[in-house]
């Protein structure tokens, strides 16, 4: 029985080390993931940083708009307060305690109308006071009317836009880094690959070309320049490599992974076809366009600022009404001191109600800050009418340009694969020559590398283009349609 407890034993534990094994090498191959766009995408919309920090400010931002709202909502109030007082015995006892517990209620309602009623509680050596007091104040000339009155939450709802666009700014802005430093690592491994396919050849032809040597076909000293060509993409192995070593540092750390991860990129990719319409982007961009909406918003809130400014000018005539009713009650005292003499029980109650007309007007200094003000309103209005302009017209300029650039790249990306379709032509010509000592390893190697120049162009053309196409979409603010981002505000 023994015998098999051990043998169940080491069974049991030789499984484990298996398991553990197998996942440790599992972990060790996850050190390379294969990852699409759409992917990467995915992945910083969880884990990039920036986008982390905006959905954190979007908590403090849905506070300022409550904050707003609460404003034209009752409120209520509550105060305890308690006094010990110490005199000498002649004239009190030794220790006089008064307590007082007042609850009230304010609402200030759009129409620049305050309502008030407190409630005071008081209870001082047997004597207990309470009283009662409604306070409606009206102004009727500064701060009068739902413009003057609503402005602030207004100004909060604005704010609130603001923000949201912010959040939007920050996601696309992210997605667009993504994109950009994604196409940088595909264009990174597509160059490798096309070094260590021009590597491969090379070291081909150098073999062939030593045992032509050796066959007395080939002088020795053609070998230097095979050589050369080796040693010279070996080099440039070596250097797109750790080219492809900060592209993927770059795009770990706008995706929030870990920078032990090595992200691979396929280097397959498809060209989209997009020509987009002139008229229909300028009308798109007046209307997604994040700088130009908050551009839109200051516009409001400047005027809004004027119709305060004009506010604080005006004469201050306020209308007051208060009801007041109060009452005193006394229970009589205790002989503890004979030399104090105690009222016997007694009840008093008062009521009283007024109305107050109260005017203020600005004069001297203040008058003149108030005429200050409203010109500096006025003035700031039309100093952003203007910029809006000018942002109206770089943002059309900036969309006309891009609309031509697009075109442009298409173009260039057909020129450049019928100049990779020629090359290679004249490349195969010159390998069937060399084959009969037609023409010098120089001119194969020059033809080579002229091929190689033409690859790398295309890769490049066609990068630009994809990237030309992601800084269209951010600059129309339709980055988010395209992905089929949805935000939670």
């Amino acid at each position: 029985m023994l015998r098999l407890l051990i043998k169940f034993t080491l069974i049991i534990s030789l499984l484990l080390f298996l398991i553990d094994s197998s996942f440790a090498n599992a972990a060790m191959r996850a050190k390379n993931i294969q990852m699409s766009l759409p992917q990467a995408v995915a992945f910083a919309l969880k884990k990039n940083a920036d986008i982390k920090s905006a959905y954190l400010q979007r908590v403090l931002d849905k506070f300022s708009l409550q904050l707003a709202k609460e404003n034209f909502r009752i409120q209520p109030s509550f105060s305890f307060d308690t006094v010990t007082t110490e005199l000498p015995r002649p004239f009190s006892r030794v220790s006089d305690k008064q307590y007082g517990v007042t609850p009230g209620l304010t609402w200030n309602t759009p129409f620049s109308t305050q309502f008030a009623f407190s409630w005071s509680n008081t209870l001082n050596d047997g004597k207990y006071g309470n009283a009662e007091t409604f306070t409606v104040t009206q102004p009727l000339l500064k701060g009068f009317g739902p413009q003057i009155t609503k402005a602030p939450l207004d100004d909060a709802l604005d704010q609130e836009i603001i923000a949201k666009l912010n959040l939007r700014q920050t996601v696309i802005a992210t997605i667009t880094t993504v994109i950009t430093d994604y196409r940088a690592l595909q264009q990174a491994e597509m160059t490798l690959e096309n070094v260590k396919r021009t590597l491969r050849t090379n070291r081909r032809h150098l073999k062939e070309d030593k045992l032509r040597v050796k066959a007395g076909d080939l002088a020795e000293t053609e070998l230097a320049q095979d050589e050369f060509q080796v040693a010279q993409q070996q080099v440039q192995t070596g250097s797109t490599m750790n080219t492809i070593k900060d592209a993927q540092l770059k795009l770990s750390n706008d995706l929030g992974l870990d920078n032990r991860i090595g992200i691979l990129a396929p280097t397959l990719i498809k060209i989209p076809h997009v020509v987009p319409n002139q008229h229909l982007s300028e009308k798109i961009v007046l209307a997604q366009s994040i700088p130009y909406q908050e551009a839109l918003l200051g516009i409001k809130r400047d005027k809004r600022t004027l119709l305060q400014a004009r506010d604080n000018a005006r004469w201050n005539l306020s209308l007051a009404a208060t009801a007041a009713h109060s009452s005193d009650s006394f229970s009589g005292g205790t002989d503890v001191n004979p030399t104090v003499n105690y009222e016997p029980s007694s009840q008093s109650v008062i009521s009283n109600s007024q109305v107050s007309l109260s005017l203020t007007v600005p004069l001297g200094t203040q008058r003149l800050q108030n005429k200050q003000a409203i010109a500096a309103a006025r003035i700031g209005i039309s100093n952003d009418l203007i910029k809006l302009q000018q942002q109206k017209l770089m943002l059309l300029n900036q969309v006309d340009d891009q609309v031509e650039r697009l075109h442009e790249d298409l173009i260039n990306i057909r020129l450049a694969q019928r100049a990779l379709s020629l090359q290679l032509q004249t490349l195969n010509v010159t390998k069937k020559k060399i084959k009969f000592g037609m023409t010098s390893n120089f001119e194969l190697f020059a033809q080579q590398s002229s091929y190689n120049s033409a690859e790398q162009s295309l890769i490049q053309t066609e990068m630009g283009y994809l990237n030309d196409l992601a800084g269209f979409d951010q600059m129309l603010g339709t980055t988010l349609s395209t992905w089929h981002v949805k935000i939670k505000y």
